[in-house]
């Protein structure tokens, strides 16, 4: 029985540096959007990290009439730190089975707060692309 339990533990703790390397990548290409959402980069985005899911979605006009609009009052970013990352295995809205991870960061631009969440899922060729945005209003800090 001894015997069992140590394999199985072995099982768990050698599945967990795969998991944890995907994490570290997902959230290393969430903090390359956050980047390119702030230098306004859309096209470059778009071209190179959005997922082939989202784009079967939305066309390319689509997502930089929206990032542009939606962005439009944003100044430079003056700050952003990273809050969390939730780990899912599916998406019913798209009909997505995979790694997904949702990272959410407190960017600030100028005097303007907002919780982003970026919306990571790994793509066919294995890496990990957006597939998702949303944001809110964070308040002011004394909030």
């Amino acid at each position: 029985m001894r015997s069992v339990l140590l394999i199985l533990v072995f099982f768990l703790f050698s599945a967990s540096p795969g998991f944890s390397d995907d994490r570290e990548d997902a959230e290393t290409a969430a903090g390359l959007v956050v980047r390119m959402f702030d230098e306004k980069k859309f096209s470059e985005l778009w071209d190179s990290l959005t997922h082939s899911l989202f784009k079967k979605n939305l066309t390319r006009d689509q997502f930089l009439a929206n990032m542009t609009i939606g962005r439009s009052t944003f100044g430079r970013m003056t700050s952003s730190r990273h809050i969390s990352t939730d780990f899912s295995k599916s998406d019913p809205i798209y009909n997505y089975e995979g790694q997904i991870y949702a990272i959410t960061f407190l960017n600030e631009y100028g005097p303007l707060r907002f919780y982003e969440r970026i919306v990571m899922a790994l793509d066919e060729d294995g890496e990990f692309r957006l597939a998702g945005v949303f944001g809110a209003p964070a308040g002011s800090p004394a909030q």
